[in-house]
């Protein structure tokens, strides 16, 4: 699948989204972005926030849907270089969710990606204390590790 629509294309695409229930325009952007559809995962990700807008601050399902959808849109801007973008959307996710552990753990990622490993390696840490789920805790353990190994690297070249 190209990433490459024309802008006309793409608007038509998101107008069809228009008379979709949320959570089915959810799942296609989560299966574009499985599918290694990024580009076009974020323009989803980000109409959903357009058409609903930041989520409310009362419901917490609403809350919590919000700040998964702005983890989404923060991994999908790290991938593509978008330090500020991702990280503007992070810190919309942990507003509306502090506890949501896979938007620390892209904290972790973001501030790894910009040069800070103690930083990114206190977010892992708190990811590993909070994680719930496999893949996430697995996934923080091997940053950990690397950026052990970074630093004794570091310091037997000193």
């Amino acid at each position: 699948m190209s990433e490459q629509l024309p802008g006309e294309d793409l608007e038509v695409i998101l107008k069809e989204f228009d008379f979709m229930p949320l959570g089915d325009v959810y799942d296609t952007a989560v299966k574009l972005e499985k599918r290694g559809v990024p580009g076009l995962a974020l323009k989803v990700f980000e109409y959903v926030i357009g058409r609903y807008g930041p989520a409310p601050t009362d419901d917490p399902f609403d809350r919590m849907m919000g700040s998964i959808i702005y983890t989404h849109i923060a991994k999908l801007n790290l991938m593509k270089g978008d330090y500020e973008g991702s990280s503007s959307a992070l810190i919309k996710a942990l507003k509306l969710n502090p506890s949501n552990v896979e938007s620390r753990f892209y904290a972790g990622e973001l501030l790894l990606a910009r040069g800070n490993r103690d930083a990114a390696l206190a977010c892992y840490i708190r990811v590993l204390k909070r994680g719930s789920t496999t893949d996430i805790i697995n996934q923080s353990m091997k940053r950990v590790g690397q950026i052990v190994q970074m630093e004794e690297c570091h310091y037997q070249v000193n």
